[in-house]
């Protein structure tokens, strides 16, 4: 029996004992892969690509067991982290948070764009700490703007270049309803910020008022 009920074994499909390391990571055999990762004879490269498998096929078990095994290569674990957030594997996103940069770009996006442009906001909750600030790419909004995925979009607002996701969907007629989502967000986080604006303004005149009222009732004029 085949751990990923989902994808039925080929009819030729080799017993486990046989099955190589990659295969297994493929396929999800979790103790097949425990088995020969702990091998000493076995290449780090034939571990790192069973691992890379594993993340593509959302084997986060098998994913943890390689590991410790894998060579302290940040490049690998980068692209692992692209790989994960793009097919929405959250659980290995986790464990991949720790080895790789998630600030780390890749044929222009970061993981935490490439999991809010494909719609994955599980992923995209997990990496949002990592994210910086503003960052110029807004392509991950305007794609959840042409989703109408109101979720996304506010994780990715506060992350994104907004004037440039709605320029950018501005561009193309057919976009118009998405740019208006962004537009009216905007609106709205502009008139909360004004109106948190005045009411600081407001507090902080009534708590000089005060002062000057406790100041002049103490006041003990000189005899």
């Amino acid at each position: 029996m085949t751990p990923n009920q989902q994808n039925p074994l080929p009819s030729n499909f080799p017993p486990e004992h046989e099955l190589s390391i990659d295969v297994a990571a493929c396929w999800g055999f979790l103790e097949r892969v425990k088995t020969l990762a702990a091998k000493e004879t076995l290449h780090a490269g034939h571990k790192a690509a069973a691992a890379r498998l594993a993340v593509r096929h959302g084997h986060s078990d098998i994913l943890r067991v390689l590991l410790p095994y894998l060579p302290s290569y940040q490049n690998w674990a980068n692209v692992a982290l692209m790989t994960a957030a793009s097919y929405g594997h959250a659980d290995c996103v986790r464990l991949l948070v720790d080895v790789a940069d998630p600030r780390a770009v890749r044929d222009g996006q970061t993981a935490l764009e490439a999991a809010a442009q494909y719609g994955h906001t599980q992923c995209a909750r997990i990496l949002l700490p990592y994210a910086e600030p503003k960052r110029l790419n807004s392509l991950a909004l305007q794609s959840a703007a042409l989703r109408n995925d109101q979720e996304m979009i506010d994780l990715m607002y506060t992350v994104s270049d907004v004037d440039a996701a709605i320029d950018a969907l501005k561009r193309h007629p057919e976009n118009t309803e998405a740019w208006q989502r962004l537009a009216a967000r905007k609106a709205v986080d502009t008139n909360h910020n004004q109106q948190v604006l005045r009411d600081t303004v407001n507090a902080v005149v009534a708590q000089i008022k005060k002062r000057r009222a406790n100041s002049a009732d103490n006041f003990v004029p000189s005899s």
